[in-house]
C-alpha cells in the first residue's frame, strides 16, 4: 500500500493492497489499462513478495483522446522509471 501512496500517481490513492502468503492482491478502480499495469508492476518490485494479483477495475472503456494520451503515459513511465531507482537503492521500503 506505501509504495502506491508513495508513487505520487494520484489514481493510486483510490486502490486498496492486501497481502496473503506472501502474494499482494490490489482492489480498487483506474481510468486506464495503461495506469492499472502500472500499479501491477510497481508492486512486483516491492521486496519480499512472492507474487502480485490484481482485482481492479477500468472505469472507462472510452477511447482515451490520442491527442492526450501519449503526454499522459510518457509522464507516467517516467514516473514509474523514477520510483524504480527509488526502489532499487533502497530508500522506500513497503
Amino acid at each position: 500500500q506505501r509504495a502506491l501512496l508513495q508513487s505520487g500517481v494520484r489514481g493510486f490513492t483510490r486502490l486498496h493492497a492486501e497481502v496473503r502468503d506472501g502474494v499482494a492482491t490490489l482492489y480498487g478502480r483506474l481510468p486506464t489499462d495503461f495506469e492499472r499495469d502500472l500499479a501491477v508492476q510497481l508492486v512486483r518490485r516491492v521486496n519480499g513478495l512472492a507474487g502480485v494479483n490484481h482485482e481492479i477495475a477500468i472505469l472507462s472503456t472510452r477511447p482515451v483522446s490520442t491527442r492526450r494520451a501519449p503526454a499522459r503515459q510518457k509522464r507516467l513511465v517516467l514516473l514509474f522509471a523514477a520510483i524504480g531507482v527509488i526502489l532499487s537503492i533502497g530508500a522506500c521500503t513497503w
